[in-house]
């Protein structure tokens, strides 16, 4: 599923639903295993767009041109969660290979 969906978002590069459908059925022709449907791989990836995706918000400028931003609070939280986990996963790491502390 993870690589369906790289596939299917390189940037410059969209794949149009026939396509991607003919990715899926090269995979089951390979006879590989949990081979999702378009239309799952297309739920997963809303349900993970609106989970843990940056929220763009719209804004008219005062001399009417339209522009878009990203939500700067959601970059920052998301930029200080993985700081933390990637913190987390080294101390894990580290203590696993020289055992409890002491």
């Amino acid at each position: 599923m993870f690589l369906l969906d790289t596939l299917d978002n390189l940037p410059r590069m969209r794949l149009s639903n026939s396509l991607m459908n003919i990715f899926l059925w090269v995979l089951r022709e390979a006879w590989a295993r949990d081979v999702p449907s378009l239309y799952h791989l297309r739920q997963v990836q809303t349900s993970l767009r609106k989970s843990s995706g940056v929220p763009t918000v719209q804004h008219k400028s005062p001399k009417g041109n339209i522009y878009s931003m990203n939500d700067p609070r959601t970059l920052v939280a998301m930029v200080s969660d993985t700081t933390v986990f990637i913190y987390y996963m080294k101390l894990q790491a580290f203590y696993s290979r020289t055992g409890p502390i002491p």
